[in-house]
């Protein structure tokens, strides 16, 4: 069963950079979720075997999905990694504000800030030689906002 794209956007930044965002419903038919139950209170822990981030602790289903994000310039088009990104947003829709962007050399980081109002999570990707990792995804504000 898939998912009805629930907001895209192409955003802008120097250099002739787009970043291309698409957000998907979450549909729960799609995926398998564990729950862990320290302290006697059950949560959802895991879907489709994995960590997720994009909410807080608790027996709620995401509603929303990062889909896909895509890098472009004038060389290339790449895929960044969303696995385990839920929720990117509680409006209709993400911005340039949501990522900074820095460049050194050969070298993009891109890091993006990601919440529905609850359950505040970053992400950080590199991007060498056409190639991109993802080396962060952390719901710590040490990792987040410093």
């Amino acid at each position: 069963m898939s998912c009805h794209t629930f907001a895209q956007s192409e955003l802008h930044f120097d250099d002739g950079i787009i970043l291309r965002v698409e957000i998907d419903e979450f549909n729960y038919l799609d995926h398998y979720y564990d729950t862990c139950s320290p302290n006697e209170t059950p949560y959802i822990c895991r879907i489709d075997g994995e960590e997720w981030f994009g909410m807080d602790r608790g027996m709620e289903l995401p509603k929303y999905q990062l889909k896909s994000l895509i890098f472009i310039d004038e060389d290339d088009t790449i895929s960044l990694d969303v696995s385990r990104m839920y929720n990117p947003t509680f409006y209709d829709g993400i911005s340039n504000k949501h990522f900074l962007l820095e460049k050194s050399d050969d070298i993009l980081e891109i890091f993006g800030w990601f919440s529905d109002g609850a359950g505040t999570y970053c992400a950080k990707w590199i991007i060498s030689n056409s190639v991109a990792h993802r080396i962060l995804l952390s719901n710590s504000e040490d990792d987040c906002f410093n």
